[in-house]
């Protein structure tokens, strides 16, 4: 309706759920219920003696039983993304699997963290999880595409494969989307909203530009696939990894990305 009457108002949307990853070592979703405060003062062993404990797990569990329906919804709906003791839980809701043991949620989270020396992870969506609502959100001809979390709270949430689960949900999978305006809505659209008075530019004969190739069939949209990782870890494969790049002349080069010059299409 802003934009009907002639403002400049255009609205950051994401086509992914905003999920946080967390292990019960550092319970962040938790943090805010005044019975976890035992555990966020508590060292490595004192954490796995409470989530032991019955008294403590008796009040862990009433408090959820009590807590406002969305975090413990969220908490229910929560996937179990990586459990070494048992991998045959992996990527199912933690309600699913509890109810299939008849044992409570909570106690279900703390028993598989304390089976793997809390390294455990669980993942749960906190916002923008409703896709009925996410579809009318990023099909709106005045929003453009972003709000990417890839930078920050590392341990917590990668939102880095944004593009591709736009790609391989929306296009692919739900086919709400056609291929050609998907590509539109992640290049030339950001351009169009954050680049003031800029003069239109398309990739034509004789530019050269940075163009990344993929197979339209094999795009990720699993949020498994977008872990959060050790920054260190990725900046050594990035920086080592090979390099391959058409320059503007058509020639192949070879090397690492800070020794591609100018690069017309590149792939990892």
């Amino acid at each position: 309706e802003l934009a009907e009457q002639g403002l400049d108002i255009v609205p950051q949307v994401t086509p992914r759920p905003l999920c946080f990853e967390f292990q019960f070592k550092e319970p962040f979703p938790f943090e805010a219920l005044p019975v976890f405060k035992p555990i966020s003062s508590a060292d490595f062993e004192g954490k796995k003696q409470l989530y032991a404990d019955a008294e403590f797990r008796a009040a862990a569990k009433q408090t959820m039983d009590n807590v406002r329906p969305s975090f413990r919804l969220a908490w229910e709906n929560s996937l179990i993304s990586s459990c070494p003791s048992k991998p045959q839980y992996e990527e199912r809701r933690v309600i699913d699997v509890a109810t299939e043991l008849g044992v409570h949620t909570l106690d279900l989270g703390f028993d598989l963290a304390l089976e793997n020396a809390l390294e455990t992870r669980f993942r749960m969506p906190v916002a923008n999880a409703d896709e009925d609502e996410v579809e009318k959100l990023i099909t709106d001809k005045n929003t453009v595409i972003g709000l990417s979390d890839a930078g920050a709270h590392a341990s917590q949430l990668c939102d880095a494969g944004l593009p591709t689960y736009l790609l391989g949900h929306w296009v692919r999978e739900k086919q709400v989307i056609a291929f050609e305006e998907a590509i539109r809505m992640l290049t030339s659209r950001p351009a169009e909203v954050f680049i003031k008075n800029r003069s239109p530019r398309r990739c034509t004969d004789n530019r050269s530009a940075n163009c990344p190739l993929w197979k339209a069939g094999s795009c990720l949209r699993s949020a498994r696939r977008s872990r959060p990782i050790n920054c260190r870890s990725l900046w050594h494969r990035v920086c080592h990894r090979q390099w391959h790049a058409f320059t503007p002349t058509g020639r192949r080069s070879t090397g690492s990305p800070r020794q591609a010059s100018r690069p017309a299409f590149a792939w990892w």
